[in-house]
């Protein structure tokens, strides 16, 4: 069960900002901006505060004019500049700080992102159990209220709860200590609900009772036995000083990979789930047991209202999204779950405090669910905690703190059922052993600066941050009209493409709670015509359109094709890999290998030139990297991969086929 909820102390005190030794030509100015700030007088106080910093970089110097922008209500000014003073605290290697200052100002900065929805999305190479778009949904609901001491009443809970949400969960979890047999009675219970299992496999005798043994390899061939898929997640928030086996990075990882080990060799429908909490954050990487040995990246993530019970430091404009990018943004090529989450609905601070906080709840669970789905892509399975641990016996006294349940408040739990209704959130575990299912949830793409190429209706969806949790209102203007408005996460709009021009502009204006102007942004977007049913073998990419089609749907590139010196040039993985080739690339001598059957090509980055079927050639211009994404001539594609290519000057399209 969970032991504790930790969360950040987001008040850096003033005082604790290291004051580097001050120049008297700065320190003037300082001085000035310090007097005004004092008297109340922070417009003038900003200007010298600005000058010092053009003098001498300091933190204290951006501590002072982030404080006077916040004083005077601008919140967005604020949250540029503390992300520059966090900027300072990251190179001198300052992590803790670097974190903390982050993360306030990620509290007043604003976001706006349009998404348009689309059927279907290709994703390339999946992980065991990933799909291609879609995010599973599961849930914690052994200790909750409705099931506690009831089990006469609900002879199987994950059935009845399924009943309740009206809609199947695709994964449920539960806690289980290492040592004790694998739990055959939950896994046969949630079979029958149409699920998958996330084991939270937690060795309470510390790690050195981890062996490769007769215990572990019964624990593996019984989870196999069990027929379905089981997420393990062993040894969870190892980060965090609560848990035993805490403190020795360099074993905690030995035991990992055994345990992946023995569990890869022997439970072919076990996924090996790494999962930090998302605080402390300074250390987690030190833990990672390596790609080799992690299936699934995992993390726990809890929103309440007030930090650790102190009143005194309220959490309403905390983005727990936020917490995900430490392990989201380090591990790219990893599919992610939320292994567990919660949002508070009712809470009691330590000096005895007791407040409902359902609007609070209502708002955190829609930013997170819906802010997943928009933002993070490669999070594919969330898990909501559901207990109310100020009434649970299983938690220690001093963190009887919030409710989580989704069953004690029903304003709560029809808010649930509002999202996970969504075709996103998927029923059923896909793509490996034991499935039932290979459907995948729709997709979005990023509207700014895209070409939408459907027809019918443009399903809009906007994901939406403030310092203001309590959005009033979202009002959109096409082409300098205003075509609607949205009061509720996911801020959705609909639009006939018959109704757009060749070129777009789309404004999106927030409003905070007070009805005032929050924050505005302008999303450039264009038309084109709509790409007809691609066949297995067919892709269709245009110039400088980062959408790419083909049959299992649209893929996002990184960076859209583009043309340079008369020659046109592709990203050819993507290419490759479409067209049934494996793509190797050696970064010390920068060489790529396409291999197909018994043909293969191999370049050099910055070469023109390079072999296909051992037969030296020269390129038309060198492959190049861009952003991470390795161009060719598109000529490549059709010397070396044997592929049929077709250019389309009209529309500038790329039709690229075996």
């Amino acid at each position: 069960m969970k032991k504790v909820i930790y969360t950040l102390i987001f008040a850096l005190s003033f005082s604790l900002i290291p004051l580097q030794t001050a120049s008297a030509s700065d320190w003037k100015h300082v001085k000035a901006g310090m007097d005004y700030q004092k008297a109340g007088k922070c417009e003038l106080a900003i200007p010298q505060y600005q000058k010092a910093i053009t003098i001498a970089k300091k933190a204290s110097t951006y501590r002072s004019l982030a404080n006077c922008y916040e004083m005077l209500g601008q919140q967005q000014n604020a949250a540029t500049t503390l992300y520059a003073e966090a900027a300072l605290h990251q190179r001198l290697g300052d992590t803790q700080t670097y974190l903390a200052t982050k993360q306030k100002a990620d509290n007043l900065n604003s976001e706006v992102e349009v998404h348009f929805e689309v059927d279907k999305v290709n994703a390339g190479n999946l992980a065991k159990y990933e799909p291609a778009s879609g995010a599973y949904f599961g849930a914690y609901i052994a200790q909750d209220t409705r099931y506690e001491g009831a089990s006469n009443k609900y002879p199987n809970k994950y059935t009845d709860f399924n009943n309740l949400v009206g809609k199947q969960h695709s994964t449920y979890f539960v806690y289980h200590k290492y040592g004790t047999e694998f739990p055959k009675a939950v896994a046969e219970q949630v079979k029958a609900a149409g699920g998958a299992l996330q084991l939270a496999f937690e060795p309470h005798e510390g790690l050195n009772s981890v062996q490769n043994d007769a215990y572990l390899k019964q624990f593996a061939q019984d989870a196999k036995a069990s027929g379905i898929p089981v997420f393990l997640r062993y040894a969870s928030e190892m980060n965090g000083t609560w848990v035993p086996w805490n403190g020795n990075p360099t074993l905690y990882k030995q035991k990992f990979q055994l345990v992946a080990k023995v569990m890869h060799d022997n439970a072919p429908n076990v996924a090996m789930v790494w999962s930090p909490n998302s605080m402390p954050a300074e250390k987690v990487h030190d833990y990672y047991p390596g790609n080799a040995s992690v299936d699934w990246l995992g993390m726990s993530i809890y929103s309440n209202p007030f930090n650790n019970g102190n009143v005194s430091l309220n959490t309403e404009n905390v983005n727990p999204l936020t917490f995900l990018d430490t392990v989201y943004n380090k591990y790219p090529t990893k599919p992610m779950m939320i292994s567990e989450f919660g949002a508070s609905h009712f809470s009691e601070a330590t000096n005895g405090t007791r407040k409902d906080q359902t609007q609070f709840g209502q708002a955190k669970m829609r930013l997170f669910y819906e802010g997943l789905r928009l933002k993070y892509p490669r999070v594919k399975s969330v898990h909501w905690f559901s207990v109310d641990t100020l009434t649970s016996r299983y938690v220690s006294e001093g963190r009887r703190l919030n409710n989580f349940s989704l069953t004690a408040n029903s304003k709560i739990l029809e808010t649930y059922k509002e999202i996970v209704k969504q075709d996103y959130f998927l029923s059923t575990v896909v793509n490996g052993e034991f499935v039932s299912s290979s459907k995948s949830g729709k997709g979005t793409i990023n509207l700014n600066n895209a070409t939408v190429r459907t027809a019918g209706n443009l399903n809009l969806a906007t994901y939406v941050k403030t310092y203001d949790p309590y959005v009033s209102k979202v009002v959109y203007e096409l082409n300098g009209k205003t075509v609607g408005q949205s009061t509720a996460f996911p801020y959705d709009l609909s639009i006939a493409t018959s109704s757009l021009q060749a070129s777009n502009k789309l404004k999106v204006t927030v409003y905070d709670s007070k009805n005032k102007v929050a924050t505005t942004k302008t999303v450039n977007f264009k038309k084109a015509g709509a790409v007809g049913n691609l066949q297995p073998g067919q892709l269709q990419l245009f110039m400088n359109d980062k959408a790419a089609f083909t049959a299992d749907g649209i893929s996002e590139l990184s960076v859209a094709p583009y043309s340079t010196g008369g020659r046109t040039l592709v990203p050819i993985r993507f290419i490759s890999e479409n067209l049934n080739s494996k793509v190797d690339y050696n970064a010390s001598t920068k060489r790529i290998t396409i291999k197909k059957g018994t043909s293969s090509i191999m370049l050099t980055i910055g070469s023109k030139s390079g072999s296909i079927n051992g037969k030296n050639v020269s390129l038309e211009a060198a492959p190049i990297v861009k952003n991470g994404t390795t161009f060719v001539p598109l000529r490549v594609v059709a010397d070396g991969l044997n592929a049929k290519v077709n250019y389309d000057t009209k529309t500038q399209g790329i039709s690229i086929s075996q």
